[in-house]
């Protein structure tokens, strides 16, 4: 059995009242990949250099343990490319009636530099 794949544009940027470090997040509903689904995905972008992905996922059908995989194509508001994360892969999941949830977040380091120039994010996913 292949693996599905897709990708998905996130909504429009949720702007944090600057604090110590001002943020932006995108959002994503649910997605679903073959017998894997996602939900309550964000991904933010810290002016101290730093970001978070964190999502919910779960498997409804599983022999070997399923994994979703999510990486993201950061862009700026004439749509080119910024930069792109590495691949941040799910715990590895089980199914079950009703199948457990796999609440999970990723930190990673990128150049705030651009921070002002982020306006999209696509997310690439597999499962």
């Amino acid at each position: 059995m292949g693996e599905c794949i897709g990708s998905s544009v996130a909504g429009e940027p949720v702007e944090n009242p600057p604090g110590e470090f001002a943020s932006r997040a995108f959002v994503w509903g649910v997605l679903r990949a073959g017998d894997c689904e996602q939900s309550n995905g964000r991904i933010e972008f810290r002016t101290d250099d730093s970001g978070t992905w964190s999502c919910t996922t779960r498997t409804f059908s599983t022999s070997t343990g399923d994994i979703w995989h999510a990486r993201f194509t950061v862009r700026n508001a004439g749509g080119l490319t910024l930069f792109e994360t590495p691949t941040f892969d799910s715990p590895e999941m089980d199914d079950g009636n009703p199948p457990p949830l796999y609440h999970w977040s990723r930190e990673f380091i990128y150049d705030s530099s651009i921070f002002n120039e982020i306006a999209g994010v696509v997310q690439h996913y597999s499962c």
